[in-house]
């Protein structure tokens, strides 16, 4: 198998809000392209130049890499959950803010939200969204 037929496991999951239950979603996998372009994405965001000041936000854990990534006036109380963290394995751990346009944030459901089509977040939809659900969210123009 050569690098470029390499696959990497995807899980959607969240971080349980008050008595919340975790929602657990194994989306698949993709390809390495597809992998390096999402980290080439997550690199560039500058929470600071965004105006999604309001939106939800997530936790990446890809090999020994973790990214927290959301809007730059989002408190940062979301402590990471996941611990295991291997190579053939990409963990994406929603953070949903109480929003009035999402019901996620009450049912702690917002991976089940993001694979419906529901998602909000124009930052989740843009990065998350686009990668996991190309379907439903495509990429923005």
């Amino acid at each position: 198998m050569n690098q470029t037929d390499k696959k990497t496991v995807v899980t959607l999951t969240n971080i349980p809000q008050g008595l919340g239950e975790r929602t657990k979603l194994n989306c698949g996998e993709i390809t390495e392209k597809q992998k390096q372009d999402f980290l080439a994405s997550i690199m560039r965001f500058d929470p600071e130049s965004t105006n999604f000041a309001n939106h939800c936000g997530f936790n990446l854990y890809y090999d020994k890499f973790n990214a927290w990534v959301a809007p730059f006036g989002m408190k940062r109380n979301y402590k990471p959950q996941y611990r295991r963290n291997g190579d053939k394995e990409m963990v994406i751990e929603t953070m949903p803010m109480k929003s009035p346009e999402c019901g996620a944030y009450e049912k702690s459901e917002c991976p089940k939200y993001l694979a419906d089509g529901k998602c909000t977040s124009p930052l989740v939809k843009r990065t998350v969204g686009a990668l996991l659900f190309p379907d439903k969210y495509g990429k923005e123009r």
